[in-house]
């Protein structure tokens, strides 16, 4: 049953969409049924028609029309005059055939409206019935001029001759040869130096058509009529000037040339009376004979006349068809017509052009003798099926062609009407619109993929009717499938984080009411809880009633933004403080340089044994924790800058670790591959990160547990979001499985003095952050709570391998200039380079250490090593004196010693001509190593 219905409801939208009109009528003439085209054709509405019969249609005083019998039993009308409702008449071509319904005889009639057909025809044939009889008309009264031309030459034997001749040389040429000849031989039957014939062009001028002067034909040519003889010819008046005709027509330049005396000029009459031209004759004698020349040149100028209205005829008929042609030929789309076996009739220019074949070798050939067999073949399935649906239908349709490559034709094809069978076809290269719509979808999957690599989508709202339209990668970022989205302003505020729900709603409310741009950041909460951060920008169309229509835009994620502006900000919160901790960290490592140095050199004069060494030992373990405290906080100084050189980053996590869990009930699980690059790294600034993290991680587990560390080598590249330049680096990872950090605290805490901790200074993670900045590196934290924190450690790797360094007292020999602005400073100098053996000299500036070192060298006793301090107030500082230095000795050995520089001159002491770095404080077994590999020339 569904398919009948379904066949039903195929047939019933057949019938209503046909163009041609469908009449079911009874046996006796009712009609039964009828189509809309069928009210159309007759201007009947459908119920008028269904309660009336076949006669409403028929003009009764129409005899039969002709018919042709159908081999299926079906009756053809080829032309059929009908009545309209409003009594014009319709012609129709008409096909008749009994049907049977549900046991009934009926008579199906479908009827296709060819008024405009017939009209034409009839118009055509009126036309030429009226050409024809113009012809014999003219025809007739040619003869009739002849007859009085033979009345005359019988008259007249003289102009019986000359007639004859006129005739006999006139008769076997016709248009531009006849003129010719014609305006010669009156101007030798009538004497006369010049005769022409000329057509009119436009208003007041004329066209030389054939111009004899003086034994010769001469060139053609166009003139103003205004002031001569020939503008009262063309007036509708023969015109005669028997003699001074130039004194008549002073202007005339042609008649001045000519030296004119005489002239005679006939109008040229179409048939409809209408001059179409002048025939004329001119001498430079008085005229003679006057009547006789009129009724020569009468006759003469009606055979002329017949002459160009032939002509232009022709000319017309030549240019119409000229023009269709060219329209055919100018065409840019490959025309064609074909019979009923689908041989070539017709084909334009274009047709020869597409597939490189003259027109000559097409003619009466068919699509398998031109193209392939599968291309021929679907050409004749094509024609088929447009001369079976009797309406024009469009295909697809592909041939090879003038480059040689497959080209797409969008065909339009149709049976040309009164020749069954015969199809006509108009198609249009549509090659490069296919390529633009292929790139076209290219350009828009580049598009999408962009918005991918962007994170941005698109957006279209329908305000009106409330629907949302997203790209592919708006749904990315909010996470969802289309399926799964109701599409709708409401089911996007329902994807909006409920704290931000009415800040989106009050500047979509904005834009509205203050008809300017909407533009938000605000959150989303994905499926799966995830929230993203977003921000939307879009424009809204208004209609001409002022309401919004439409409302476009983008959406970008910028959450990772958010993240690299979060960092940011940490970094200029540390810069602040680090000013502030520099200067401490400078005086105090001075301090400490007297402490320390002092105590170093002091244990090397008591016995191991003695209570003394003892309590020496006590004091230079509280100055080593005072200066790990004085390194962080020099870490915050733009002076803390690490001297950075290979090192192992698993060496630094073990011994750190090792150290700080000593006790504890805490564990490690270390993952370090084989071929794990060293980083580029200052160790000891390096091993305070580790010992924070640790720390951290220990607080997070106070009924222990294990933390998992794992490094790995990694590669950056441009397009990560990491902010890090491309390279290689080390990635280390601490997880601990402690309480975790409550997410609204994870942004706080990198931040100076911040902590969760009551006995803890809040500058651990800090001091972290600021020295894997220095050291170009990226520290990053996740954390869940009740589920346990990863930090996670980027840091530059290093090409070279790490070494180790054993730092012991060394003593040796030589003579050492220092240079220090404190004198607590050259004091303890002065003890550790006396236990050492070296002897020593001292400068409180920069200028009195040059002063000093000059007076050496004149006296031949130089020094072996100068040690300056980096900065000193009002003063030359080391920076300045080791220039100055080189400049007296480009061989002097130089050590450059701070507790905090502005400078980056600690970590690359090299490029400033030192060749060793002691950083305060230090103990006498560092002073000795720097000074001794210096001396020696192993140092930097």
């Amino acid at each position: 049953m569904k398919d009948k219905d379904y066949d039903q409801e195929l047939l019933s939208a057949v019938f209503a969409s046909a163009v041609d009109g469908i009449f079911i009528t009874d046996a006796q003439g009712r009609y039964r049924k009828v189509n809309t085209a069928a009210c159309s054709m007759f201007g009947y509405a459908e119920e008028e028609l269904l309660s009336s019969d076949a006669k409403l249609l028929l003009f009764p005083e129409d005899a039969p029309f002709e018919r042709v019998e159908k081999p299926d039993g079906g009756v053809f009308y080829p032309k059929h005059r009908m009545r309209r409702k409003d009594g014009s008449e319709v012609w129709v071509a008409m096909t008749v055939k009994d049907i049977q319904a549900g046991g009934e005889k009926l008579k199906l009639s479908i009827k296709r409206d060819i008024t405009e057909r017939v009209r034409a025809a009839t118009e055509l044939k009126a036309s030429r019935d009226q050409l024809e009889e113009k012809v014999k008309r003219r025809t007739a009264e040619l003869k009739s001029a002849n007859r009085s031309l033979e009345i005359q030459i019988l008259k007249r034997i003289k102009t019986e001759e000359l007639l004859h001749t006129i005739v006999k040389a006139t008769s076997s040429v016709a248009g531009e040869e006849f003129l010719r000849t014609l305006v010669r031989q009156l101007a030798v039957a009538l004497g006369f130096k010049y005769a022409l014939v000329a057509e009119r062009v436009g208003t007041g001028r004329a066209r030389i058509l054939a111009i004899w002067a003086k034994g010769r034909f001469a060139d053609n040519f166009e003139y103003d009529m205004q002031g001569t003889p020939c503008g009262e010819v063309v007036m509708g008046e023969v015109c005669s000037y028997p003699r001074s005709v130039q004194a008549s027509f002073p202007g005339d330049e042609h008649l001045v040339h000519m030296k004119a005396e005489s002239f005679v000029g006939i109008p040229l009459l179409d048939s409809g009376g209408k001059v179409m031209g002048h025939i004329a004759a001119i001498d430079d004698k008085p005229l003679s004979g006057e009547e006789e020349v009129k009724a020569m040149m009468r006759l003469f100028a009606l055979r002329a006349s017949l002459e160009l209205e032939r002509k232009r005829a022709e000319d017309i008929r030549k240019k119409s068809e000229a023009n269709l042609q060219a329209i055919m030929d100018n065409s840019t789309a490959v025309i064609y017509m074909k019979d009923p076996e689908g041989r070539f009739i017709l084909v334009n220019r274009w047709y020869e052009k597409q597939f490189r074949v003259e027109r000559k070798e097409i003619v009466g050939r068919t699509d398998h003798d031109l193209f392939p067999k599968g291309i021929a073949d679907s050409f004749r399935e094509n024609d088929r099926k447009a001369i079976e649906s009797n309406r024009p239908v469009e295909f697809e349709e592909t041939a090879v062609g003038p480059d040689g490559r497959l080209h797409t034709y969008l065909s339009i094809k149709f049976p040309i009407p009164g020749a069954p069978g015969a199809i006509c076809g108009i198609s249009t290269d549509i090659t490069e619109r296919k390529r633009t719509e292929e790139a076209l979808r290219r350009s828009e999957e580049r598009l999408r993929e962009a918005q991918a690599i962007a994170h941005m989508g698109s957006w279209d709202w329908d305000i009106a009717k409330n629907t949302l339209h997203w790209s592919d990668e708006t749904y990315r970022i909010f996470g969802l499938a289309p399926q799964e989205f109701g599409a709708t302003y409401d089911a996007f505020l329902a994807c909006v984080h409920p704290g931000d729900r009415e800040a989106v709603q009050l500047a979509v409310r904005e834009a509205f009411n203050h008809r300017k741009q909407y533009e938000i950041s605000h959150r989303v909460v994905r499926p799966d809880g995830t929230e993203r951060i977003v921000n939307e920008k879009a424009e809204v169309t208004w209609g001409a009633d002022g309401q919004p229509l439409r409302m476009a835009g983008t959406v970008q994620d910028v959450t990772e933004h958010k993240r690299l502006e979060a960092e940011i900000l940490k970094a200029q919160k540390l810069d602040s403080i680090g000013v502030l901790a520099g200067g401490i960290a400078h005086d105090f490592n001075n301090l400490l340089l007297g402490i320390l140095g002092n105590v170093s050199v002091a244990k090397n004069y008591v016995r191991p044994d003695d209570q003394v060494a003892a309590i020496l030992d006590s004091i230079e373990k509280s100055a080593m924790k005072t200066k790990s405290l004085t390194k962080q906080l020099l870490t915050f100084s733009k002076g803390g800058e690490p001297v950075k050189e290979p090192a192992s980053i698993e060496q630094i996590v073990r011994d750190s670790a090792e150290l700080v869990l000593r006790g504890s009930n805490v564990v490690c699980d270390y993952s370090f591959p084989e071929g794990l690059c060293p980083v580029e790294a200052d160790q000891g600034q390096l091993s305070q990160v580790v010992n924070n993290i640790i720390l951290n991680a220990m607080h997070a587990m106070p009924d222990g547990g294990k933390i998992k560390i794992a490094a790995v080598n990694t590669e950056v590249d441009e397009f990560s979001a990491l902010p890090l330049k491309p390279g290689r680096y080390i990635k280390t990872a601490f997880r601990d499985f402690g309480v975790g950090i409550p997410a609204k605290l994870l942004s706080k805490i990198f931040d100076p003095f911040f902590t969760t901790k009551k006995k803890a200074s809040g500058l651990g993670l800090s001091v972290t952050y600021s020295i894997i900045k220095k050291h170009k590196g990226h520290i990053e934290v996740d954390s869940k709570v009740g589920e346990g924190t990863i930090f996670s450690l980027y840091l530059p790797a290093s090409k070279a391998k790490s070494v180790d360094k054993d730092y012991g007292v060394v003593k040796g020999a030589g003579r050492v200039l220092v240079m220090d602005d404190e004198e607590l400073i050259r004091e303890v100098s002065a003890e550790m380079l006396k236990l050492l053996g070296y002897e020593a000299a001292f400068a409180g500036s920069g200028k009195e250490a040059i002063d000093l070192f000059t007076k050496a060298m004149n006296g031949g006793v130089p020094f072996d090593a100068v040690i300056l301090d980096l900065t000193v107030p009002g003063g030359l500082g080391g920076k300045e004196t080791i220039r100055k230095l080189k400049e007296i000795d480009p061989r002097v050995k130089a050590i450059v010693s701070s507790g905090y520089s502005k400078d980056p001159i600690m970590a690359d002491y090299g490029k400033y001509g030192f060749s060793g770095v002691i950083a305060k404080p230090y103990r006498v077994s560092e002073f000795s190593k720097v000074i001794q590999e210096v001396i020696t020339g192993k140092g930097g």
